[in-house]
């Protein structure tokens, strides 16, 4: 299972590509597949693309802070490659890429589709 973990809390993870969508967006609207809760993160700040096998593809929608990888700054409409383990932050909100596993066991908040490992 593809997701992003938290850096600044661990225990918040967001599953990717539920229910066999091939996109996922983030963003700072409800409307997104990720909220991200903070000012600096765009309505709708970056688009995430399944690729087949352990990687995912990160495209910046334009956004105002940016979307970076592993420190490096997406141009708008740039697409980069994700592997497992790489650094993906949306203006200054930190996620590690991750694969898993097992579901995680409680959720935090369906209203943003948070859950705890």
């Amino acid at each position: 299972m593809k997701v992003l973990q938290s850096i600044a809390n661990p225990r918040e993870v967001h599953i990717l590509f539920r229910g066999g969508r091939r996109t996922h967006k983030v963003g700072r609207i409800s409307e997104v597949h990720t909220p991200v809760k903070e000012s600096g993160v765009s309505r709708q700040n970056t688009i995430l693309v399944d690729l087949p096998g352990d990687n995912i593809l990160a495209v910046d929608m334009g956004s105002t802070n940016g979307t970076s990888v592993n420190g490096e700054k997406l141009k708008i409409a740039d697409e980069v490659e994700v592997k497992p383990k790489d650094i993906i932050k949306f203006a200054s909100q930190a996620y590690r890429y991750k694969l898993l596993d097992k579901l995680p066991r409680k959720p935090i908040d369906r209203s943003d589709k948070t859950e705890l490992l």
